[in-house]
């Protein structure tokens, strides 16, 4: 039994090894549902090697270069909304004049047996709204079409505006399924007046995300970066930074949080030595979204860097990232994905949280102590927090190993969910048909 043609849309950036690492465990669970020819629309998808053909997002038309193209932002939902009505009432499709590859994305959505809506964490207020506004639009292009929508694992919020808990009601209430991936999620569910058991709880996906070998990981450290690591540079510690405030203009603390990990990272080393690997979680496609850029900074601000601190320059594939961060003994994590990484590879994590859906993560693992919110970071808040970690690592290390297995099968639980909902509405077909 199988889908014929499957999209999976609001897929950001592969150059986001969270976000492709999401995408490969949904088309995983997808190929396991029954499809073999799967569509991922993308916002930029001339970068995309995985799995699956890309299309464009209709991020990819309307916000270019991290700027919103006005004539597409008002034109292009409109002739994707009349495709989809005529398609499904008239029988045939009527396209206005528009770009050839973003007609491909309108018939995607027309081929389609169902819609899937990738995991992550992209429903929120941000700035005027428009994001969230084109990422729900998105999903209701599938519904218009007359397609099965389901949402793999989300974070909700927060959102600070009525409308917007309305949108987000409607689109779940609509959805086949739709999964949060923290309670914190289920919370904000609440809020827009849903029934949030009605909505399964389900960890990351990215806990599920297959690592490649040790050995796998040395060899593309030698071959890439040139770096052999031995047993005399421990102990090692692993570190993801972001440019918050290049990505949310009300964030207005961005040096302090520098100075506190550059800090931090002075005093570990002075106490236990070893060396620091700055690893590049995200490198785009935006210039502030490329962590490189404030690893750099940070780095300038150790002393005696080169001797101790390495940036690892070339974005490592996420299965050879996940490996990496398994060798270390200790990180600090900013990029929500490099902790869930990190934890999956039995390694203890400082976490600092820009975002409401780390603590709700955090908080599902039983792990909230080694998370700081990143608006009140200070030099001494963090090394206390990284010291107590470092004296409770191996304990702490023992139980993320002994956590792990239960949630791989948790996050296998959307897969069998989905497939008993698809039999019920018959859209599994036989291959042969």
């Amino acid at each position: 039994m199988h889908l014929h043609n499957v999209l999976v849309i609001n897929v950001h950036s592969s150059q986001n090894a969270g976000d492709a690492a999401l995408l490969e465990v949904a088309i995983s669970q997808i190929h396991q549902i029954g499809s073999d020819n799967i569509t991922v629309s993308l916002d930029d998808p001339d970068y995309y090697k995985g799995p699956g053909r890309p299309v464009g997002s209709l991020f990819a038309w309307i916000k270019q270069d991290g700027h919103w193209h006005l004539g597409r932002l008002l034109y292009l939902p409109l002739a994707a909304l009349v495709a989809a009505l005529s398609h499904r009432y008239l029988g045939h499709v009527l396209f206005f004049p528009m770009p050839q590859k973003w007609r491909e994305t309108i018939e995607a959505y027309l081929r389609a047996d169902a819609v899937f809506v990738k995991p992550g964490g992209f429903l929120y207020s941000s700035g005027r709204g428009l994001s969230l506004i084109i990422s729900v639009y998105s999903m209701f292009l599938a519904l218009i079409a007359g397609k099965p929508l389901y949402i793999f694992p989300q974070s909700i919020g927060p959102l600070r505006h009525h409308w917007e808990r309305l949108l987000i009601r409607l689109i779940f209430d609509k959805a086949r399924i739709g999964f949060v991936r923290e309670p914190i999620s289920r919370f904000e569910l609440e809020r827009c007046g849903l029934q949030p058991e009605k909505y399964p709880l389900i960890p990351d996906m990215a806990f599920a995300f297959p690592s490649a070998s040790t050995e796998e990981a040395k060899e593309w450290l030698r071959e890439s970066e040139h770096i052999d690591i031995g047993a005399q540079d421990r102990p090692l510690m692993g570190v993801t930074l972001i440019d918050w405030a290049g990505q949310n203009n009300n964030f207005k603390f961005q040096q302090r949080y520098e100075v506190a990990c550059a800090t931090a990272i002075r005093l570990f080393l002075e106490r236990w030595g070893g060396r620091v690997f700055f690893f590049p979680q995200v490198c785009g496609p935006l210039k502030i979204q490329d962590d490189r850029i404030v690893m750099r900074r940070v780095m300038k601000l150790l002393p005696d860097s080169d001797h101790h601190c390495i940036l690892i320059e070339n974005q490592p594939p996420p299965r050879i990232l996940k490996a990496l961060y398994g060798f270390m003994d200790i990180f600090i994590a900013t990029r929500l994905h490099s902790a869930i990484f990190a934890w999956s590879q039995g390694v203890p994590s400082v976490v600092i949280s820009y975002q409401p859906k780390t603590m709700g993560v955090a908080q599902m693992l039983g792990l909230e102590d080694w998370v700081i919110n990143i608006e009140d970071i200070t030099p001494e808040y963090l090394f206390e927090i990284l010291t107590s970690l470092w004296e409770r690592r191996r304990e702490i290390s023992t139980y993320l190993q002994r956590m792990m297995p239960s949630l791989i099968q948790q996050v296998n639980f959307t897969r069998d969910l989905i497939i008993r909902d698809l039999e019920g509405l018959n859209v599994l077909k036989d291959k042969s048909g």
